[in-house]
């Protein structure tokens, strides 16, 4: 095997098959014939390497996508508030908003995230149902 080196393809090089790539980062392995088309790390010019979605991982109903869409903007949003709500119990309340500030993202991302990759959207609404009626409970139960 020969050296790598670092390579800029342009539509004009003989070598990557006609494939359109303008311009990309790729490495060439020197001395070998098998790797003498442009391999990129970030093909985002070829046409023939983006493919669609599989259409059997799609959502089918419309109604399905607004309720993941809904699932995760607003039951993630709502699990994310009870929490922080809940942790206002056990710590200072100016401490859990100057925290908020940076774990309610990260957490109302994670639970947007987990909306779109589980399958059953009802499921998703279930735990945030729950897990926001039992951070609430719990909640409110310390305040009374």
């Amino acid at each position: 095997m020969g050296l790598r080196k670092w390579f800029v393809c342009r539509d004009s090089d003989p070598d990557d098959d006609g494939w359109p790539v303008r311009f990309m980062l790729s490495f060439f392995l020197d001395q070998n014939p098998l790797y003498r088309r442009c391999l990129s790390p970030l093909p985002l010019f070829r046409s023939s390497v983006i493919m669609p979605a599989n259409k059997k991982h799609l959502t089918k109903s419309g109604w399905l996508r607004l309720s993941k869409i809904l699932a995760g903007t607003l039951g993630g949003y709502t699990t994310m508030f009870s929490f922080h709500l809940l942790m206002t119990c056990f710590f200072p309340k100016e401490n859990v908003i100057a925290t908020a500030f940076f774990t309610g993202y990260i957490l109302w991302a994670l639970l947007l995230l987990w909306a779109f990759v589980d399958r059953n959207v009802w499921r998703v609404w279930l735990v945030y149902l729950f897990y926001t009626g039992l951070f609430y409970a719990i909640y409110h139960f310390f305040q009374a």
